[in-house]
C-alpha cells in the first residue's frame, strides 16, 4: 500500500489524475447536498408548464358552443352518468381521456362551468367516470378571479389533498368564455419526482465515483498511456452526446404530439369534406407546413395550406401560431372573406413576432393559401400570399396565384390588400394546393429540382384515381425522386374535390 500511494505521489499523471478524484467527489458531495430542494423548484415549474401546455392545447380543440349545448340540455346534478350515455358528452370525454393517456397525468383532467344562479363551480365533462355537475367546494379564488383568462394555480389544499393545476378557458362562437377546461398534479407526485431524482443522481454519482477510483487504480498499475487517455474521453463524449440526442428527440416527438393535435384530424376533415387526401411529409419529425380545415354551421368549408419560415422546431413553432390565429379569426369571429382571413392572419404573425411589421430585420412568417367554398358548393374563393392553387378542368391545368408577399416577413416586402379569385366550381374539377416542398425537392439523375412542371404533368396523368391512390402515387413519385437524397424541406399536398 506504502508503495502504490509513493508511486500516485510521484507520477505527475496519477497525482492530476487524483487531484481530479478529490474534486470530483467533492463536487458531488455538494451537489447531493444542495440538490433536493433546487429538483423540488424544478420539478414544479416543469408541472406547471406541462398542466399550462395541456390544458391550453385543449380549450382550442374543443368546441364551445358544444360544450355549452351539452350544459343546456342536461341541467342537473348526475344527468349523465356514464360516458357513453351522450353522443356529445363521449366525444369530448374521449378527447380529455386520449391527452390524459398521452401526457400520462395521474389525475383526472375536466371542464367546469360557472352556475351564475347558485355562484358555484360545477364539473362538466370528466376524463374518468362522471361526476357531472357535481360542485367544486374547495376551489381556489384564482380560478374565479381569471376564469376569463386562464391560469396557472399555484400549490392549494383541498378535501383531497395538496394540488398544483392550471386551467384555459374554452370559448364559443361568439368568443364568450362558456367553461374552462382544468388539469391537476398532486403535491406529492413532484415531490416523488423530485426524490426520485436525488436518489437517482446518488445512483449515477456513486457510479462516477466508482468509474474514476477504478481509472486512477489501473492508471497507477500501467501509467495510463496518452492513448488511453484519449479513447476513454471519447467514448465518455460519445455517451453523453448519445444522450443528449435522445433527449432532444423525446423533446421533438412530444413537441409532434402537440403539434398534432392542434391540426384538424384527418377523419374530421373526411366527414364533412369526403373526396380528399393529404400528403404530410415533415422533413425533421415537426413540421413548418400546416393545413387548417372549418366548417361552418351553414355548411361553407375554409381549407387553408401553410408553409412557415424555417423546419424543425421553428418551423412547427410558427405552425401553431398560425393554427391558433386561424382558430381566432375563423372559428371565433366566423370572418369568411379569405382575403380578410389573410389581413387579419398578416398583423396576428406580425403582432405575435412581436415586430408589427416595423423591421425588415425579423422576417420570418409564412405562406399561405385559403380557399373559402359555399354552402351551395357552386363558387370557390381564392386568396394567398405566395403560394398558388391548381386546378384540373376538362384534363386541362389551371393555377390561380396568390399575391407576390407573405404573412408577416418585416417591412422587406411592400404590401397591399390581398386579392381574390372567384371560381365557378363545375362538376369533375379537381383542386390541388401545396407547399414548395414538394417541386423544391433535389433529386432525379441529375441532382436537380423536381420543378412545378413535373408536378403539374404526375397530377395531370393521375387525375383520374381515386384521392388517396393519388396520395400514395404522389408520396411513391417524389421518393423515387429524391432517390439518395435527403428530404430538404417539408413537404405538404392537399388535393380535394366537391
Amino acid at each position: 500500500m506504502g508503495n502504490l500511494i509513493r508511486r500516485i505521489l510521484v507520477n505527475q499523471s496519477t497525482r492530476i489524475i487524483l487531484l481530479i478524484f478529490v474534486f470530483v467527489i467533492s463536487i458531488v458531495l455538494y451537489f447531493l447536498s444542495s440538490s433536493y430542494l433546487s429538483q423540488i423548484k424544478l420539478y414544479e415549474q416543469i408541472q406547471y408548464d406541462r398542466m399550462n401546455s395541456i390544458v391550453r392545447t385543449l380549450s382550442i380543440s374543443i368546441d364551445g358552443d358544444t360544450h355549452q349545448y351539452l350544459m343546456k340540455k342536461f341541467k342537473n346534478k348526475d344527468d349523465i352518468k356514464t360516458n357513453e350515455q351522450d353522443r356529445i358528452y363521449k366525444s369530448i370525454h374521449d378527447r380529455l381521456y386520449e391527452v390524459q393517456k398521452i401526457n400520462k397525468t395521474g389525475s383526472t383532467i375536466y371542464t367546469l362551468v360557472y352556475d351564475s344562479l347558485s355562484k358555484e363551480f360545477q364539473y362538466g365533462v370528466s376524463s374518468s367516470a362522471p361526476f357531472y355537475r357535481h360542485v367544486y367546494k374547495e376551489y381556489p379564488q384564482i380560478l374565479k378571479e381569471k376564469f376569463k383568462k386562464g391560469a396557472i394555480i399555484p400549490l392549494y389544499k383541498t378535501e383531497n389533498g395538496e394540488w398544483i393545476s392550471a386551467f384555459a378557458p374554452i370559448f364559443n362562437s361568439k368568443n364568450e368564455v362558456v367553461a374552462v377546461v382544468e388539469a391537476d398534479v398532486s403535491f406529492m407526485e413532484f415531490i416523488r419526482l423530485a426524490r426520485a431524482k436525488v436518489f437517482t443522481n446518488i445512483g449515477y454519482s456513486g457510479i462516477v465515483i466508482l468509474l474514476i477510483a477504478l481509472l486512477l487504480y489501473r492508471s497507477v498499475k500501467r501509467i495510463l498511456k496518452k492513448e488511453e487517455q484519449v479513447k476513454r474521453l471519447l467514448i465518455s463524449q460519445k455517451k453523453v452526446i448519445e444522450e443528449k440526442n435522445k433527449d432532444i428527440t423525446d423533446s421533438i416527438n412530444y413537441a409532434k404530439k402537440i403539434q398534432e393535435s392542434i391540426l384538424p384530424s384527418k377523419k374530421q376533415i373526411d366527414q364533412t369534406l369526403p373526396k380528399n387526401f393529404i400528403l404530410y411529409m415533415p422533413r425533421d419529425i415537426v413540421s413548418g407546413d400546416f393545413y387548417w380545415y372549418y366548417q361552418f354551421t351553414d355548411g361553407s368549408k375554409v381549407i387553408v395550406v401553410g408553409d412557415c419560415t424555417g423546419h424543425g422546431i421553428p418551423g412547427a413553432l410558427m405552425s401553431v401560431i398560425g393554427c391558433s390565429l386561424l382558430n381566432e379569426i375563423v372559428k371565433q369571429q366566423q370572418v369568411k372573406s379569405p382575403a380578410e382571413i389573410l389581413k387579419l392572419l398578416d398583423e396576428g404573425v406580425s403582432r405575435s413576432l412581436g415586430n408589427d411589421g416595423n423591421s425588415d430585420e425579423q422576417l420570418d412568417g409564412m405562406d399561405v393559401s385559403i380557399c373559402y367554398i359555399n354552402s351551395a358548393y357552386t363558387e370557390l374563393v381564392f386568396s394567398a400570399a405566395l403560394r398558388p392553387l391548381l386546378q384540373i378542368r376538362n384534363n386541362q391545368i389551371i393555377e390561380y396565384k396568390g399575391n407576390r408577399f407573405p404573412i408577416g416577413g418585416g417591412t422587406l416586402y411592400q404590401k397591399k390588400a390581398f386579392d381574390e379569385t372567384v371560381i365557378s366550381i363545375q362538376k369533375d374539377d379537381l383542386f390541388y394546393m401545396y407547399t414548395d416542398g414538394y417541386i423544391d425537392q433535389f433529386g432525379g439523375e441529375n441532382g436537380k429540382k423536381l420543378r412545378t412542371k413535373n408536378f403539374k404533368e404526375f397530377l395531370l396523368e393521375n387525375k383520374d384515381l381515386a384521392f388517396s391512390a393519388q396520395s400514395r402515387q404522389l408520396e411513391n413519385f417524389i421518393n423515387a425522386w429524391k432517390g439518395a437524397e435527403e428530404q430538404n424541406d417539408d413537404i405538404l399536398v392537399l388535393g380535394f374535390a366537391l
